[in-house]
């Protein structure tokens, strides 16, 4: 009972598509498309939740790691960190992440992208994706920015993983 619901009909829709998550406890929203037109809780008596779409197909939730004996693409993607410095309080100075050091559970391969920009308005840099398994203990990477941001992804068939406290070497690397 973190969580609260709402399930809400986009501008024209008579079923609701559009689903709100606010959890409570730390202020956070989630706004997505899901489609269901009946949705039933878990109780006792049923062990998880399930729901119907608006073409009568029954949807079991949280059953799994798949999606119908499918892989489920899962991806977490972290914002831009900048580097602060004592010289540099405003993150102005450019960073160059040498290492990654996963703390990630998993049972299959998780994907990591690290994306960079050298000004707010720049495209992307992106390394990767590097993948990793639960016996990865490290790899090199040489991204180059003002801004980081960091995407870990799986799409494997069974594959559930957990994000631990990852570590990133950085160093500072000069004001071009």
């Amino acid at each position: 009972f973190e969580e609260i619901w709402w399930f809400v009909p986009k501008a024209g829709d008579t079923n609701p598509t559009r689903l709100i998550i606010f959890k409570p406890l730390t202020g956070h929203f989630s706004v997505f498309d899901m489609e269901r037109t009946v949705f039933v809780d878990a109780f006792s008596y049923i062990g998880s939740p399930y729901a119907l779409n608006s073409d009568g197909t029954l949807i079991y939730h949280e059953r799994g790691n798949d999606d119908d004996n499918m892989p489920m693409e899962a991806y977490v993607t972290f914002g831009e960190i900048e580097l602060k410095t004592a010289q540099d309080p405003d993150g102005t100075q450019l960073m160059l992440m040498r290492q990654f050091i996963p703390n990630i559970t998993t049972t299959g391969e998780v994907e990591i992208e690290i994306s960079t920009r050298k000004e707010p308005n720049d495209s992307p840099v992106v390394k990767g994706p590097f993948t990793v398994t639960q016996a990865t203990r490290k790899f090199s990477v040489r991204a180059r920015g003002r801004q980081a941001g960091i995407t870990f992804r799986s799409v494997d068939l069974g594959n559930a993983w957990h994000l631990g406290r990852n570590r990133v070497r950085v160093q500072p690397d000069g004001f071009r």
